[in-house]
């Protein structure tokens, strides 16, 4: 992989702050796992979020709690995807039961694609669709299949790794359907190296979700869960990257101009 570059801005806070950490000896769930979650909320316009290990680890949680508590059996995905997200929905323990066709006009499921694979489903509403938002844009047409999942009973996670910034009409890509995760991985919009966030509106599926990423080693009343967490100089490191979220998109536009300049000009 090549270098990837961080905003001045962010490396500054970073190496402001990191000492704190090793000082007081909060190495985990720590204050700066909260205020990513906090700055999430707000930027999003979600109700809860959580900062997790990856967007794999996330996308695992939620399919794993949907499977043990929600009556969740079957999981279809969208042809145009990366291989990744087939393997985590088979490790979810789910059945994967299809995927639905892609527009070669944007690379993802229109309404009519997803309404004519429901055609085929038995029994949808034991079912989990994980759609995909390609290349940093929102699905066209997410307010409509969200809209039609809900009606089928179908649970709706969005899966954002490319989409953290990314709106339609104003409203953020992951707060469409049931749940949604954004990625960090170094490659992605915002580049931190490693490390994921969910964001949800459902409160219930937050606390499960909250208790899985720890065993539920508190209340002890979820009979599954692994340690997905994210740990305090990730989540500092998190931090002070998404901070510099618009201005790292502004930059990519500008990056994205040159590019189509010299298309243009051969």
């Amino acid at each position: 992989m090549g270098m990837i570059k961080l905003p001045k801005k962010s490396i500054d806070f970073f190496n402001d702050n990191y000492p704190n950490i090793f000082e007081t000896g909060n190495l985990a769930e720590g204050d700066w796992n909260k205020k990513v979650a906090e700055w999430s909320c707000n930027y999003t316009v979600s109700q809860h979020a959580l900062a997790v290990n990856s967007i794999g680890a996330g996308m695992f949680a939620l399919l794993r709690i949907l499977k043990q508590y929600r009556a969740k059996k079957r999981i279809f995905l969208q042809s145009n995807t990366m291989y990744g997200v087939r393997t985590i929905a088979i490790s979810s323990g789910l059945e994967l039961c299809g995927y639905v066709d892609c527009s070669l006009d944007y690379l993802m499921p229109t309404y009519e694609q997803v309404e004519n694979f429901f055609s085929y489903l038995d029994n949808p509403s034991e079912c989990v669709f994980l759609l995909t938002h390609i290349g940093g844009w929102v699905n066209p047409d997410i307010e409509k299949i969200a809209k039609l999942c809900k009606n089928k009973g179908v649970a709706l996670l969005e899966d954002c790794a490319h989409s953290l910034g990314s709106t339609l009409k104003g409203k953020h890509t992951g707060t469409f359907g049931d749940a949604g995760v954004y990625s960090l991985y170094a490659t992605k919009t915002i580049p931190v190296g490693e490390g994921g966030i969910i964001v949800t509106k459902d409160k219930e599926l937050y606390q499960m979700v909250e208790k899985f990423v720890m065993y539920d080693r508190f209340d002890q009343k979820l009979d599954i869960g692994v340690n997905l967490r994210m740990s305090e100089i990730n989540a500092l490191l998190t931090y002070a990257v998404i901070q510099e979220t618009e201005s790292i998109i502004k930059n990519k536009y500008k990056i994205a101009q040159e590019y189509i300049k010299a298309c243009d000009e051969n």
